[in-house]
């Protein structure tokens, strides 16, 4: 058991939860009492009833009161197990809210490159779920181990007050129960570690099989007996080793279950025992027997407990882990500097490489150039090339595996990471639909209770957004997408100027457009560009593309080619080399605007 996890668990819960700590250790220490109690109530009656019985004459008031007792035990006890239920109810709501957002504060904090980590994945899948309830768990756990322990001290007194035998019978029986259930806490865990990541391909199958978006093509493309095939034989196969372990434990079970009954038949005996030897009433004789069996079942119960503590301490551990998770190949963004106020000397790639982890080659091997400030850049290549992974570098969400990138003379490294990302916007091509109002669309990098309605609604006309916004019924407070609510559903294009007009309502110094135009028609592809050239006239403007379009906008052309700068300057000078831009250029030349007009719109 990882005692530092436990302790860390223990503290988290108490910080939030000071209150019910106290009043479940109170109930605790009422509840172990309690048992005993009412043990010792029912002997006396019964021995009162016989008394009545035999004597016609007896006083009832005798019994009447120890009625009066039993029933008020009883009656808190069940206020308390309600009291409690409530309480514990409402404490998991509160750690499963505190634990949630911790997890995803880390996973939404974590380099970006922790997402090409396929562990990083299985320990998010891992650690999500339902974490307040472990958390909470281990406390109850002990909570219930200790109102047991003191059921125990209660009974076991009160069993050697009659024989010292009856005690050795009630705890040897818990002993072989904790060992089998500390067994398979332990192998119920690590099963669930092994499996998690074929769970994660059968959660994604799912995902596949039920989304919107990708029903068009599993029904197009035929695939849904494929996926529902894999996606079945990958359930079978973890239920299957689900199943087997659950069946290994059953027959453990059944077999602690057979050497408890032996116990309590060997307490029987000695019961039978004592009554031909010595004066036992039968208040005693009903009372032994429920102590045996109420120490029984609670040497059980804390043997249980213990073995789930035992299991939950790795969830705990496991959690932690994720948590305090740091991948020693993977630089951070972790400088402090603020970002230039005014960009003057522009943006400067010094050697720069990357590698992702656990990849043999670099994906992009000794990058040198520099965007001036105000310059317009159209990086443009095959896929694959390295583009996305270059726009990755610039915003610090990869770091380079070599090299240095520099903003006006400043190590981006020494940076602090919310100040890059405040002076720089991207667009990509995967970029959120967000199933917000349209207002919210746009504003959803700023406060969006501080939403700039003019600065919004000026982004959304030089985007072009405005058109099919305003005529919607309720403007800008329409929502869109169905996946929430019944909303205004967008055409990729839409969606599209959607996502630029977001880019220019934060006003960052350095805009990028990774493959901006991806979901236009020629058309529009250049109404676009036209806008953007108009409204980033003093901004640092970089063009991912593998369309040549963005090239004619640019002041200068940066050609990838399998990680490397395979061609830099104008449009002019490139075409004049005749190189890989040339090639590229003319293969798509149809598409292109030139001097007489838009030539294969269709």
């Amino acid at each position: 058991m990882n005692f530092k996890s436990m302790f860390r668990a223990i503290r988290f819960v108490w910080e939030r939860a000071k209150l019910w700590v106290i009043c479940s250790i109170i109930f605790a220490i009422v509840s172990g009492l309690a048992p005993v109690a009412l043990v010792w109530v029912m002997k006396e009656l019964i021995n009162t009833v016989a008394v009545i019985i035999q004597q016609e004459s007896a006083d009832f008031s005798g019994a009447f009161i120890l009625l009066s007792i039993q029933f008020s035990i009883m009656l808190l006890s069940s206020i308390m197990d309600g009291l409690k239920s409530f309480m514990d109810d409402k404490v998991q709501i509160v750690l499963e809210h505190d634990l949630k957002a911790l997890s995803s504060r880390k996973a939404m904090a974590a380099p970006y490159s922790f997402y090409d980590i396929p562990e990083f994945y299985n320990h998010l899948e891992r650690v999500t779920g339902s974490p307040g309830a472990k958390f909470l768990t281990p406390l109850r756990n002990l909570l219930n181990i200790g109102e047991a322990a003191i059921k125990i001290v209660s009974f076991l007194v009160f069993l050697f007050t009659i024989h010292w035998i009856l005690v050795v019978i009630s705890v040897f029986g818990a002993i072989p129960i904790f060992i089998v259930q500390a067994i398979y806490g332990r192998k119920n865990f690590w099963l669930m570690f092994m499996q998690t990541p074929a769970a994660r391909e059968i959660n994604y199958i799912e995902y596949l099989m039920n989304n919107k978006q990708a029903a068009k093509e599993t029904r197009l493309f035929g695939i849904a007996d494929y996926l529902l095939g894999r996606w079945s034989k990958k359930y079978q196969k973890n239920a299957s080793e689900k199943l087997a372990l659950i069946k290994r434990q059953q027959y453990a079970e059944i077999g602690l279950d057979s050497l408890t009954a032996l116990m309590y038949a060997g307490a029987a005996l000695v019961i039978i025992w004592l009554i031909r030897t010595t004066t036992v009433k039968i208040g005693e004789f009903v009372a032994i027997g429920q102590a045996v069996q109420g120490t029984q079942e609670a040497i059980g119960q804390i043997s249980n407990n213990l073995a789930r503590l035992y299991e939950d301490s790795f969830y705990i551990r496991d959690y932690f882990e994720f948590l305090d998770f740091e991948e020693s190949r993977i630089g951070h963004q972790s400088g402090t500097l603020p970002f230039p106020a005014a960009l003057e000397k522009g943006i400067r790639f010094e050697n720069v490489s990357y590698r992702y982890p656990n990849a043999n080659n670099d994906t992009l091997d000794n990058i040198s150039f520099t965007i001036k400030q105000g310059e317009k850049i159209a990086i443009v290549g095959e896929n694959g090339s390295g583009k996305t992974t270059l726009v990755n570098l610039l915003f610090g969400l990869y770091q380079p595996t070599k090299g240095l990138i520099f903003y006006d003379g400043i190590d981006m490294t020494k940076i602090s990471e919310k100040e890059l990302h405040k002076n720089t916007t991207v667009i990509f091509q995967d970029f959120i639909r967000y199933s917000f109002r349209a207002s919210e669309n746009i504003a959803v990098g700023k406060e969006l209770d501080q939403i700039n309605e003019q600065k919004m609604k000026q982004a959304a006309r030089l985007s072009g957004a405005d058109k099919f916004i305003e005529e919607f019924e309720e403007g800008y407070d329409t929502q869109l997408g169905r996946f929430l609510t019944q909303g205004e559903e967008l055409s990729g294009g839409q969606w599209q100027k959607m996502a630029i007009a977001r880019a220019l309502y934060r006003d960052s110094q350095v805009i990028v457009l990774d493959e901006p135009t991806a979901s236009l028609d020629p058309i529009s592809e250049l109404e676009i560009y036209n806008q953007f050239q108009q409204i980033t006239r003093e901004k640092t403007v970089l063009y991912i593309s593998h369309r040549m379009s963005a090239a004619r906008f640019a002041d200068r052309i940066l050609v990838m080619e399998n990680g490397r700068i395979k061609e830099l300057g104008t449009h002019e000078e490139l075409m004049q080399v005749k190189g890989s831009y040339y090639d590229m250029y003319n293969t798509q030349a149809q598409w292109y605007q030139t001097e007489t007009g838009l030539r294969g719109s269709g």
